[in-house]
C-alpha cells in the first residue's frame, strides 16, 4: 500500500495543482472591450461582431464589415462620435496606385466612400503631396461624394515634399 502511495502521489498532487491553476487563471482573463453604442443622430451605427471585426450598418440598411487598423473602420468610429476632430488619418492605403489595386486597398476605398456617403455633413481634407492628395479627390468624387465634402489645403499651405497622403475628418 506504501508504494501505491508513493506512485500515485506525485500524481494527484499534479492533477490538483492543475486544477487550482486553471480555476485561479479564469478570474484574471481580460475582458473584450465592447465598442459603445452610437449616438442616435447618426446614420452609422457601431456594433461588435467579434474579434477583429466590427460591423457597421448604415442608414439605407447596407452592412459594412470593418477592421481594427483600418482607415474606414478609423473614420466610421470618428463619425460616431468615438474621436476628437480634426481627426487625421493615413491615406496611403486610398491612393490610385498599384497598390490600391489589391483587394483589400479597393475593400478600405468602397467602405470609407459608402460612409462618407451616408453621412453628408460630414467633410474631409485630403492632406499630403498635392498630386497625389488631387488625384484621391477626383477618385473619391467620382466614386460618388459630392465636391463640397472632399477639400484641399489652400494653394498657400504647400506640403512637404513627399508628404505621406492624409485624410482629415473636419466635421460630422
Amino acid at each position: 500500500m506504501g508504494q501505491l502511495v508513493e506512485r500515485l502521489l506525485p500524481w494527484l498532487l499534479a492533477a490538483v495543482a492543475g486544477l487550482v491553476l486553471a480555476i485561479g487563471l479564469q478570474g484574471f482573463r481580460a475582458e473584450r472591450p465592447a465598442l459603445q453604442e452610437a449616438p442616435a443622430a447618426t446614420a452609422a451605427l457601431i456594433t461588435e461582431v467579434a474579434d477583429p471585426v466590427a460591423e457597421v450598418v448604415l442608414s439605407d440598411g447596407a452592412v459594412l464589415v470593418l477592421r481594427p487598423g483600418d482607415i474606414s473602420y478609423d473614420l466610421a468610429r470618428a463619425l460616431n462620435g468615438f474621436a476628437d476632430l480634426p481627426l487625421k488619418l493615413d491615406a496611403t492605403t486610398l491612393a490610385a496606385s498599384p497598390l490600391a489595386e489589391a483587394a483589400d486597398a479597393n475593400r478600405s476605398f468602397l467602405a470609407t466612400v459608402a460612409l462618407l456617403k451616408a453621412q453628408p455633413a460630414a467633410r474631409i481634407r485630403i492632406e499630403g503631396e498635392s498630386q497625389a492628395a488631387g488625384e484621391l479627390k477626383a477618385r473619391l468624387e467620382k466614386a460618388g461624394l459630392a465636391p463640397e465634402q472632399v477639400e484641399l489645403p489652400p494653394a498657400a499651405e504647400p506640403p512637404a515634399p513627399f508628404a505621406p497622403l492624409a485624410l482629415v475628418l473636419v466635421s460630422r
